[in-house]
């Protein structure tokens, strides 16, 4: 019997170390792990719940599959389809969405009784979208190609309350240069288109002609930009969507000052998948598909100020920051866009 235990105090203590040296040896090798250090917690974020301390608008819009995209899964939350992917808004009243299965693109009037007031066909796959004021009536919209192609471009025209004017014409698809996804699109203060492919041969950032990575295994979602920083933004994610669920899921949030030649990381987010921002009053406001929620961080800090949830929140995706504060958020799950007034929160 005592030779057992003596045995046991030997063979124990050997097992436990090589437990934690498998242990420490795969986080040395999780490419995570060198980020965690910017890790910021949600504890103390002050939280609202919509459709109780804030007011919702819920503005539905359903589309068939035309596109035949399968459903994907993100983080532990089950499956959704990829129908509202992206919105940007052109002032307080009017914004520009896009559907991704359903291939089409519309722009809404929220003072019109039916406010989906003209639409128009996409011919591939896409997901975040802008627009461009060229002239008084007349905008430039683009989208996100995806695999298919690095963007498109169209012209809407329109007359604000006059439903039957509203046009699109596709001024130009541009092309991929390699084998990448485009995910995201936007315009800074120069009017300079800003690109941002996630994944593929070349990963990367582009604004107008410059040219930017992230460090591995970063692919930035999506980025947007602030007149009162002149500074860029960009959120990124470390796992792409599967058919199968993922669990080792994580956002970060980078920035790049006025003539600076890198990016630099402004927070890490455990647990939370987002594909888009906006800049909106010193916050970054982003979606979180794990969480169904929308987050308001600090540009200064990279702390999480404040936390939106509620019912209708249903795998967010798209999300755009009116002037005048209005928050306008598509849902994959639901099909359906929310808005929401954040001007004094």
């Amino acid at each position: 019997m005592i030779y057992v235990l003596y045995s046991l105090a030997i063979v124990v203590p050997v097992l436990l170390l090589v437990f934690i040296s498998k242990k420490i040896a795969r986080r040395r090798k999780n490419p995570l792990t060198p980020f965690r250090r910017f890790t910021v917690k949600t504890k103390h974020a002050r939280r609202y719940v919509i459709g109780k301390d804030l007011a919702v608008q819920t503005i539905p819009w359903e589309e068939p599959n035309r596109a035949d995209t399968p459903p994907l899964h993100i983080g532990g939350s089950g499956e959704r389809f990829s129908t509202l992917t992206g919105v940007w808004w052109l002032d307080d009243q009017r914004l520009v969405v896009n559907h991704r299965s359903g291939l089409r693109l519309a722009l809404f009037d929220l003072s019109q009784d039916n406010p989906k007031i003209g639409a128009a066909e996409i011919g591939h796959l896409t997901d975040n979208i802008a627009a461009l004021r060229l002239f008084e009536n007349e905008w430039e919209i683009a989208v996100a190609g995806c695999w298919a192609s690095a963007y498109s471009l169209f012209i809407m025209h329109d007359k604000p309350g006059d439903a039957s004017s509203v046009t699109f014409t596709l001024k130009e698809t541009c092309a991929h240069k390699s084998k990448d996804f485009s995910h995201g699109v936007s315009y800074d203060s120069e009017d300079r288109l800003c690109l941002a492919f996630h994944t593929g041969e070349n990963p990367r950032i582009e604004i107008g002609k410059a040219v930017y990575k992230l460090p591995a295994p970063w692919g930035a979602r999506d980025l947007c930009f602030d007149p009162l920083t002149n500074c860029h933004y960009a959120v990124a994610v470390s796992t792409n969507p599967r058919r199968s669920s993922y669990k080792d899921v994580m956002t970060t949030i980078w920035a790049l000052q006025k003539d600076a030649a890198e990016w630099y990381i402004l927070c890490g987010l455990e647990n939370v998948h987002s594909d888009t921002c906006d800049v909106y009053r010193g916050r970054v406001w982003i979606p979180d598909q794990a969480g169904d929620r929308a987050l308001g961080v600090n540009i200064q800090t990279g702390a999480v100020e404040i936390i939106l949830t509620g019912e209708s929140f249903d795998f967010p995706h798209g999300l755009s920051v009116s002037k005048g504060g209005k928050l306008a958020i598509v849902n994959y799950g639901s099909s359906a866009m929310n808005i929401i007034d954040i001007g004094n929160i």
